[in-house]
């Protein structure tokens, strides 16, 4: 891989060996990385669906109301 063909963005889960290529070869090259929104769920179920409790079915859908909205202002907004 040379500059030219770099990505700009890799979205990955918490992979370690991920991270570490990322880390010595595509964060050199200017490559942005952020974690999926699989994994970003996936985390979010796990540590708030027993501390929200009854609140957590609005919680839930007001969230992925805003995973869903592109105008960054409405998103702000919820």
């Amino acid at each position: 891989m040379d500059n030219h063909y770099a990505p700009l963005v890799i979205l990955t889960d918490d992979d370690r060996a991920i991270a570490n290529a990322y880390t010595k070869v595509l964060k050199l090259m200017g490559t942005k990385h952020h974690l999926c929104q699989w994994y970003l769920m996936k985390n979010v179920i796990k540590n708030l669906c027993s501390k929200l409790d009854s609140n957590w079915l609005a919680f839930i859908k007001d969230l992925y109301k805003c995973l869903k909205e592109i105008d960054i202002q409405k998103f702000l907004t919820y």
